[in-house]
């Protein structure tokens, strides 16, 4: 939770493992674990904003009209 968190919204996910490894003196067997959590909560988080940026792409793309369209009328 020490790097994971700050590691997810910060773009610097290598910075957070070195600074939690520094921080805490832990050896390099005891990092892995951290840097697979800083990774694993970095991709999960460009995901999600990666999905919510193609969504918001998509609602715009689909409010827009079409190019030579017939705007509709009322019977």
């Amino acid at each position: 939770m020490l790097a994971a968190i700050p590691g997810s919204v910060v773009t610097a996910p290598i910075a957070m493992v070195l600074m939690a490894a520094f921080l805490t003196q832990v050896g390099a067997l005891q990092t892995a674990p951290i840097l697979i959590a800083v990774v694993t909560a970095f991709l999960t988080v460009e995901g999600v904003r990666y999905l919510l940026a193609s969504r918001k792409q998509a609602r715009a793309a689909a409010a827009r009209p079409v190019a030579g369209a017939k705007p509709a009328t009322p019977d």
